[in-house]
């Protein structure tokens, strides 16, 4: 009986692994490197980054955010947006627009949403959807937009 358990749990932690690298096999990856935000402080000591934000007041001081990215292999359709809280659209910066492999593109989100009012305070992230390649992403780093 013994030999018997052993034997099923090797066998599926093989399946689960074997599982695990076909999907990784055929996931695309993704690579979403975020630039400096406006308000984001660099700590040497720690090596950690703190955002304070960016205040799209119109005072000319950090009133964007600016974000670059860049996929692993080419979407001639990709949309790139901005999310609120439970991954709700707010602004869409870039619809149906390619993204070449290893080429890096640059955004700019000024705070507004597609109606054109200024977002909420808040924290956001980025959103970008490869429909070619069947696969969506939520960038985890968080935008934090503040009125000042």
């Amino acid at each position: 009986m013994r030999l018997a358990s052993v034997l099923f749990a090797s066998l599926l932690a093989t399946s689960l692994i074997a599982a695990a690298l076909v999907v990784r096999a055929k996931t695309p990856d993704l690579m979403v490197e975020l630039s400096r935000l406006p308000g984001e402080v660099h700590d040497p000591a720690t090596g950690e980054r703190a955002n304070h934000g960016f205040t799209p007041n119109g005072d000319g001081k950090r009133d964007a955010a600016h974000f670059t990215l860049f996929i692993r292999d080419d979407e001639p359709h990709a949309t790139v947006a901005i999310v609120g809280p439970f991954l709700r659209k707010v602004r869409t910066l870039a619809k149906d627009v390619p993204l070449e492999k290893d080429q890096p593109v640059t955004y700019k989100w000024n705070g507004q949403t597609n109606s054109g009012k200024l977002a909420p305070p808040g924290n956001y992230r980025i959103e970008v959807i490869l429909p070619t390649l069947d696969r969506d992403v939520v960038f985890p780093r968080r935008i934090a937009l503040i009125r000042r």
